[in-house]
């Protein structure tokens, strides 16, 4: 009886050392460029690195100069890298257009990397500074064009419910109650909790998938073009 209690701790113990051992060989790179701004995370030796640019609409000048300092200044080269992970929208489509092009880019050079694409709206709620409780409906919102909002459901799991859709102004307005919790990364035109949407939590679910695919743009609605006259 004990040394079959003996085996299975001696098990546990090896599971736990190779979980580890898997997270150190682990270099994921992974950037946000769909919202505005461009910011950049690394996981290597089982640590987290961040840059961000407080400048706005400079994704394809600073994504690859940020990419080349946050490897540099951790001494991780392209070769290194296990995943490459990056949002894929909705969002601005400059944007998102920008950071899916690197990374596919980095792909071709890199053929043993793996792609993992993230929407910005699932990175909501992976964001670290949210606590949640269980049982709770959580919304996350984003602001898309006029009085129109991307919208996705989670549970306190962080497993969707819904896929995402478009909410007109009044319709959030009427429906944002049945909600416990309201993510968003801006002020918007109910209650709402305000988190960061940044590469962080593009690399939190990184870190936990194992998506080897080729990434595409996740655009819920065509280009906002206007044509003069």
């Amino acid at each position: 009886m004990y040394a079959l209690y003996d085996i299975l701790i001696v098990f546990s113990t090896l599971v736990d050392i190779l979980s580890i051992l898997i997270r150190i060989e682990m270099n994921i790179l992974a950037f946000e460029t769909s919202i505005g701004n461009c910011s950049v995370a690394l996981f290597a030796n089982n640590k987290e690195y961040y840059l961000e640019s407080k400048n706005k609409m400079m994704q394809s000048e600073e994504l690859i100069i940020m990419v080349n300092q946050i490897l540099n200044d951790n001494n991780i080269s392209y070769k290194q890298l296990t995943a490459i992970a990056c949002s894929i929208g909705p969002g601005s489509f400059t944007g998102i257009r920008v950071g899916i092009a690197a990374a596919r880019g980095m792909k071709k050079a890199l053929k043993n990397v793996r792609l993992v694409g993230v929407s910005t709206l699932e990175a909501l709620v992976h964001n670290d500074a949210i606590v949640l409780t269980e049982n709770q409906k959580i919304l996350t919102i984003l602001k898309a064009y006029g009085d129109e909002f991307y919208v996705q459901e989670f549970d306190s799991d962080k497993n969707p419910l819904s896929q995402i859709h478009i909410l007109q102004e009044s319709e959030l307005k009427e429906s944002y109650k049945k909600y416990d919790l309201i993510l968003s990364h801006q002020n918007e035109l109910v209650p709402t909790t305000i988190v960061e949407l940044d590469a962080r939590s593009i690399l939190n679910i990184a870190k936990n998938s194992d998506q080897n695919t080729d990434i595409i743009p996740l655009y819920i609605k065509k280009p906002n073009i206007h044509k003069n006259n």
